[in-house]
């Protein structure tokens, strides 16, 4: 089985935790079962109830013994599209150091997951890069079980979006800024429409529609408290690296396919030097899992997101007014 060496040993407490904060399923069902075979195992899954997103929490409930048991099976099985992914895309702050990262973005840019699988699954990786050692193995093979729970969820996986997808799809219809705010000031509720109207005055006339779709998609109130408390120069340095992200140019590696891989692969053109990825884990637990979900940070946006008042300190007028279905 092509499965990168991958087994239960490299699932530790930690990943388990980091998963079970972004609303992972199986990771949950694990943990449970570990659980009940100890003492106080309710106070125990009390604690996980408060860690897992309450609409993850909700689901679950509503799981069969079957279903449950079915989906934690399924934990390692991994998804054939992983194998076509960039080795680059591993880097993150949750199971590596940043030693690691900076090993990794040293790497061939066009080292693809399905040319180290045989390696790891041999041990021998660390051979053939003799910079990585026994610990980096076993480390990049929890980023692997990470991107793979990734890639399991939606591509809009984020809680408390703004945006549902029936306004984003009509917004996707329109054909310029004027029509788009005409269309979202008629869609807000009695009292919201001044308000809607004023937040999106400084609305950038030369972006495209689909620009404006995919920064809107990406909007959820979980962006503001986390946003109000961020230093200039946490902004900045996102701004400047999903700005990087987007706008390199690889033949064989899209934007079609980079917005798919986990956020931290914004971080993956900059200096080393400067490389301070832990910046973007706080949005990461918040279930901004791929770089597509960052699109609030697009450089076109600025002029609404970086002023005093902006729309990313706003958010909740945006989901009052947009969030439910039609």
């Amino acid at each position: 089985m092509k499965n990168f060496g991958i087994s239960k040993k490299n699932l530790n407490d930690s990943l388990l935790n980091e998963l079970i904060l972004i609303g992972n399923i199986a990771a949950y069902l694990i943990k449970v079962k570990k659980f009940s075979l100890a003492l106080s195992a309710n106070k125990k899954i009390e604690h996980l109830n408060r860690m897992i997103p309450k609409n993850t929490l909700q689901k679950i409930k509503n799981l069969d013994a079957i279903e449950a048991s079915q989906i934690r099976n399924s934990f390692f099985s991994l998804n054939p599209k992983i194998y076509e992914f960039p080795v680059h895309g591993m880097i993150n702050s949750i199971t590596n150091k940043s030693t690691l990262n900076n090993k990794i973005i040293n790497l061939d840019p066009d080292l693809k997951l399905k040319d180290i699988e045989y390696l790891l699954r041999k041990g021998t990786f660390k051979d053939k890069f003799s910079k990585f050692t026994t610990a980096d193995e076993n480390n990049l093979r929890r980023s692997i079980i990470l991107f793979n729970c990734i890639l399991s969820e939606g591509l809009r996986p984020q809680d408390n979006l703004c945006f549902s997808s029936e306004i984003l799809t009509e917004i996707s219809f329109l054909r310029n800024k004027k029509e788009i705010l005409n269309f979202l000031v008629k869609k807000a509720k009695k009292g919201n429409k001044l308000k809607v109207k004023k937040l999106l005055t400084d609305f950038p006339e030369e972006v495209s529609v689909k620009d404006t779709v995919n920064f809107l998609s990406s909007l959820s109130t979980d962006i503001t408290p986390i946003w109000r408390n961020l230093h200039r120069k946490k902004k900045d340095y996102l701004y400047g690296n999903y700005a990087l992200y987007k706008k390199i140019k690889f033949e064989k590696l899209p934007w079609s396919k980079r917005k798919l891989m986990p956020s931290f692969a914004i971080a993956s053109f900059e200096s080393s030097k400067a490389r301070n990825i832990k910046h973007i884990q706080p949005f990461f637990r918040k279930r901004f899992l791929r770089a597509q979900n960052l699109s609030f940070l697009d450089p076109k946006f600025r002029v609404i997101t970086e002023k005093k008042g902006s729309i990313l300190e706003n958010l909740k007028i945006l989901k009052d007014n947009y969030s439910k279905k039609l």
